[in-house]
């Protein structure tokens, strides 16, 4: 049964919204969120079980980060 990971989606927006690309791969205990924008890549580390209610926050403030980094 696929669940829906609410933290997954806060990525997801959060990268269309700033108009970068996002893959997320299932990796052992976590998940590996790749962030793509003009030809430069990041990785953001997503937990499969968030015990923080922040945890949409602190997800797209990490986006956010990886993606004015590459940016520059």
């Amino acid at each position: 049964m696929c669940r829906r990971l609410e933290h997954h989606e806060a990525a997801k927006d959060e990268a269309a919204k700033l108009g970068a690309s996002i893959t997320i791969k299932r990796g052992g205990k976590h998940y590996c969120a790749t962030i793509s924008i003009n030809g430069k890549q990041r990785k953001v580390f997503l937990s499969g079980t968030p015990r923080d209610v922040k945890v949409c926050h602190v997800v797209r403030e990490d986006v956010r980060r990886k993606v004015e980094e590459m940016r520059k």
